[in-house]
């Protein structure tokens, strides 16, 4: 069986068999805080507030929802944090999340 091609990573040019070189390759989702205790609050969150662009109390903002702006109901599949984990945002403060479909939390990156 013949061995895959290796590519560059896009940040480094290292050639290596996966998308990134080690050095840039991503923590786990666990090492990032996405463990159990944020698994639990992400299902209550979705429950709660169903409905990409709702932020706690139901209330709803067009900041991050492209579909809340043009008028459109979409069910939400991801809780996101409004201001990322990595720029200091609180990783389980309710005042910190909002509910927002796929296409608009990848949208957001």
């Amino acid at each position: 069986m013949p061995n895959a091609p290796r590519r560059p990573c896009p940040h480094c040019g290292r050639l290596t068999l996966t998308t990134y070189c080690k050095r840039h390759q991503r923590p786990s989702a666990s090492a990032r805080g996405y463990d159990t205790e944020w698994a639990q609050l992400a299902k209550r969150w979705l429950l709660a507030y169903p409905w990409c662009g709702q932020r706690l109390g139901g209330v709803f903002h067009a900041d991050h929802s492209h579909c809340h702006r043009r008028g459109a109901e979409v069910r939400a599949q991801v809780v996101d944090h409004i201001k990322p984990i990595r720029e200091g945002g609180a990783r389980l403060d309710l005042t910190n999340l909002q509910s927002l479909c796929a296409r608009c939390n990848a949208r957001k990156r």
